[in-house]
């Protein structure tokens, strides 16, 4: 199986842990998400808050006011290997094809303030 150049870092990555060798202080080769809010702007706080949780470096915040109508630019990012996952605050189209993107999605129950 091949790995794409962002599979290897996270290896690399998964190594260096292993081995107690430190991260540094910036967040190079972690994997990037998309934080995808739909309705209300506010939504991307709870989004941003679990994405810093996990030290996820955001590259792209996207408001879509009705579900679905910006999807294909988060498709993009995830296609073009720029980002590795979407979290996401609600209902969302078919996601079941990230896998064979290596990508993920997480809807963190971040409305009831569960992180």
């Amino acid at each position: 199986m091949r790995r794409t150049p962002l599979q290897r870092v996270r290896c690399a990555r998964l190594a260096d842990s292993a081995a107690a060798i430190p991260d540094g202080p910036s967040d190079a080769g972690r994997a990037g998400v998309v934080l995808y809010a739909t309705g209300q702007p506010s939504a991307l706080v709870g989004l941003r808050l679990f994405a810093q949780a996990r030290r996820w470096p955001v590259v792209a915040e996207v408001v879509d006011p009705a579900p679905g109508g910006l999807w294909s630019s988060t498709l993009h990012l995830i296609r073009s290997q720029r980002v590795a996952g979407v979290l996401f605050d609600g209902p969302l189209v078919d996601t079941s094809w990230l896998e064979d993107a290596s990508a993920f999605a997480v809807r963190p129950a971040v409305e009831t303030g569960t992180l």
